[in-house]
């Protein structure tokens, strides 16, 4: 009995849903505008990671790791979901497979005696705890977000925006697990060679040439395609990432000329898309009717079976004839054709509406 009753709600559930097409404003309706309001609000962090009201000579730094996500929130809307997606699968796969070096290096730093060299032992073995820690965490909740965003991220146009901060946990997660497991490495190599020191120093001059080597490209790469976001990082971070360009002169100042560029090209390409998807918006609401309108209120309410015909002729009897008529009505004057909880909500897609 019960999964007779069971199978008769999930069909009624998928009569309803089939019989409810959305209509072309629930979409709309369902976009959140925090990122929009901040972009036009000088004083919000995203008019400081742009530089808004700065020259070259006055900018500042914000001098926080969650400036590095803006500039993908400042892509356009079609493609900005679509990174986050990749990102979070990035952070997952790679921390999954990064698991099994942590272990490794962790299990091979054993010195064999635990009596001597013991308090270098205890510091490695902190160290590696900690990294394994960091990157399994890294891969946890990694993975829950990746998963999260394939679910959410399409029904919401500021999902990206309201990322920052658990991709800058991420981040930390990281940074932190990469430090620990290079400075575990030297310790490793001195452990297992030891007491063969030609081979030790042979040994720590390869890892220290290849990490330098490589962080040297890594900075190089980074300041070059995305210096503003490098701008905006802390000092700590900038100095390990390229020392270079903060510490020499002449490196600074170019930092900063492309720094500041590269904020001009985001604000214009991102104060253009904007104004075009107002455009848009404009066209496809003139496109929708009135019905469809009442039908995406009462979905939205809860109501899948209220009969909104009475209210469309009383509408139509006072020439509201399209969605564009009712715009600026205030709820006391909708809820003089429909009931108010109806009105509040018709006023809250409209409004909804205006200001994307």
């Amino acid at each position: 009995m019960v999964t007779h009753a069971l199978r008769r709600m999930l069909r009624k559930e998928h009569r309803l849903r089939s019989s409810a097409s959305p209509p072309q404003c629930h979409q709309m309706s369902q976009q959140s505008m925090a990122f929009e309001k901040a972009l036009m609000d000088p004083a919000s962090d995203v008019s400081r990671f742009l530089l808004r009201g700065m020259t070259e000579d006055t900018m500042q730094s914000m001098g926080t790791m969650g400036a590095g996500w803006y500039a993908i929130c400042l892509e356009p809307m079609d493609v900005r979901n679509d990174r986050i997606i990749a990102v979070f699968e990035a952070y997952a796969i790679f921390g999954a497979l990064f698991t099994a070096a942590t272990w490794t290096l962790y299990e091979s730093g054993y010195p064999g005696d635990e009596n001597e060299y013991i308090v270098l032992y205890r510091v490695f073995e902190c160290m590696m705890f900690v990294a394994l820690a960091c990157n399994i965490f890294l891969a946890l909740w990694a993975s829950g977000f990746w998963m999260f965003s394939l679910i959410m991220n399409s029904r919401n146009s500021d999902y990206c925006y309201n990322c920052g901060t658990v991709l800058t946990y991420l981040q930390s997660l990281l940074m932190i697990m990469i430090q620990l497991v290079q400075f575990g490495l030297f310790i490793a190599a001195f452990f297992n060679m030891r007491p063969y020191w030609v081979e030790t120093y042979v040994a720590w001059a390869v890892i220290f040439t290849i990490y330098f080597s490589g962080n040297s490209y890594f900075g190089q790469h980074f300041c070059t395609l995305a210096p503003l976001e490098f701008f905006h990082f802390p000092l700590l971070v900038q100095l390990t990432t390229s020392p270079q360009d903060v510490l020499v002169p002449r490196r600074r100042e170019k930092l900063r000329k492309l720094a500041f560029s590269r904020a001009r090209f985001l604000e214009h390409r991102a104060l253009s898309e904007s104004a075009q998807r107002m455009d848009t918006n404009e066209s496809e609401i003139s496109m929708v009717s009135i019905k469809e309108l009442l039908q995406n209120a009462k979905m939205n309410m809860g109501l899948h079976d209220y009969d909104t015909s009475s209210i469309e002729n009383r509408l139509e009897a006072d020439l509201f004839l399209k969605v564009a008529h009712l715009h600026g009505r205030s709820v006391e004057c909708l809820s003089n054709y429909m009931p108010l909880r109806l009105a509040e909500e018709v006023h809250h897609i409209l409004g909804t509406k205006c200001e994307s």
